[in-house]
């Protein structure tokens, strides 16, 4: 499914957008005052599956099967 499709276009909720280059494990820091929302696509912008982890506060662990790009949005 394409990203379009999930998110609405001139949202005014905050999107961060963090891309990912041929890696199997992301970690993210970021400054939410909230878990949020994780997104994660391919290069081609199709939603993919991810173990997703919120290892704390504001740190979020994204791990693949194998190594892959793409782009993982957080909301």
């Amino acid at each position: 499914m394409p990203i379009a499709r999930v998110f609405v276009e001139g949202s005014s909720l905050k999107q961060t957008e963090i891309l990912f280059t041929s890696v199997d494990e992301v970690e993210i820091k970021h400054s939410y005052q909230r878990r949020p929302m994780v997104l994660v696509c391919d290069i081609n912008g199709n939603i993919i599956g991810g173990d997703i982890k919120h290892t704390s506060d504001n740190t979020i662990l994204v791990s693949f099967s194998h190594s892959i790009s793409g782009k993982i949005y957080l909301r």
